[in-house]
């Protein structure tokens, strides 16, 4: 009997054309994968594999094969997600991660009271990471709504946004950054360094910081690269730079202070869902699209 492992073995060859690549992907031996292919073929009762000169190519059999086997697979996902659907609708929960800022319960809020409102019975979980790792759980399906920045998403296919909130942004620092002065203006942070992500942590909010402070006039090329927001919030509050963040910050924070920039850089906050997950998505579309 043909099993679904084979079957991924199968099309992993196929799409390698190359025992050895496929095996490496398949994290198995290149003798196992044979193997596997090997009682495969015994089980259809034809070759899927033809080997040349150290080249592999696919038989018409195998060409067929691999065309069948695509597209049940698509249909089994696809399958899978509607049945995940209607055990998520009849449970009524949702999964949601959020950017580690330090300050949240703007847009927190908003989608909480938003998906209360539209059903008061579903139940949310929340979980926070960094831009890169919200993005990867929405793409795993870890989660079923992403909150992340418009300077930080991409559009693309299968993915629908929409806009949570306008946020202030401001430049926020210590007071011991400027020794105490009082009146601080734009032309007092050009000698100072900003606090900018790691290009690996921050994801593409790094360049986008930096394209905004090249447009203020200010200098990014010499800043001070924080692992993550708990080690920017320790510089900031040290005096060591200042950061592009919410205003609401020196709020949040009474030792820091906020230097608010025009409503040109305000930033906006996006939550985003796959649309083949059709709960969420059906959801997403009555209470966020406009």
């Amino acid at each position: 009997m043909i099993s679904l492992i084979q079957i991924d073995y199968f099309l992993e060859t196929a799409e390698c054309l190359n025992f050895t690549t496929a095996a490496e992907n398949l994290f198995i031996s290149q003798p196992a994968l044979s193997k596997q292919i090997s009682l495969l073929e015994n089980e259809i009762g034809t070759r899927l594999f033809e080997r040349k000169s150290r080249k592999v190519f696919l038989t018409p059999a195998g060409e067929a094969l691999r065309s069948d086997m695509l597209r049940i697979k698509t249909e089994f996902a696809d399958s899978v997600a509607r049945v995940a659907a209607i055990g998520k609708e009849k449970i009524k929960k949702l999964r949601i991660g959020c950017f580690d800022g330090r300050v949240n319960d703007d847009f927190l809020g908003k989608v909480t009271n938003c998906l209360s409102k539209y059903d008061p019975e579903i139940h949310m979980d929340f979980v926070t990471s960094n831009m890169a790792g919200v993005e990867r759980m929405l793409r795993d399906g870890e989660i079923d709504y992403a909150v992340t920045i418009q300077d930080d998403y991409v559009e693309q296919p299968g993915y629908s946004a929409a806009l949570l909130i306008k946020r202030k942004t401001a430049l926020i620092y210590s007071p011991k950054l400027f020794r105490g002065k009082e009146a601080i203006g734009l032309d007092d942070f050009r000698n100072e360094k900003p606090l900018l992500p790691k290009a690996d942590k921050g994801h593409r909010l790094r360049q986008s910081n930096i394209e905004t402070l090249n447009n203020l006039g200010l200098n990014p090329e010499d800043n001070i690269k924080s692992d993550n927001i708990e080690t920017l919030m320790v510089n900031l509050k040290m005096g060591k730079g200042y950061a592009l963040l919410s205003a609401d910050v020196a709020k949040e924070f009474p030792s820091l202070k906020a230097y608010a920039l025009p409503e040109e850089y305000d930033t906006k906050v996006l939550i985003v869902v796959r649309d083949d997950n059709i709960f969420a998505k059906k959801i997403f579309d009555a209470v966020f699209a406009e």
